[in-house]
């Protein structure tokens, strides 16, 4: 149930820092290993700061 309340957290555009809050964790790479992280958010994060920072 963890694992699927983080994943859709993160789906839905919640950040990492966040769910890391919710789910009580002092890592956030155990939270990442629970949200599902996965390799299209992080291409999408990088694209939003490079847009941001153009």
């Amino acid at each position: 149930m963890r694992h699927s309340f983080a994943t859709e957290l993160v789906a839905s555009g919640t950040d990492v820092l966040t769910v890391q809050t919710l789910l009580g964790h002092e890592s956030v790479s155990t939270t990442q290993v629970y949200a599902h992280v996965q390799q299209e958010a992080r291409e999408k994060a990088i694209a939003n700061l490079l847009i941001t920072n153009e």
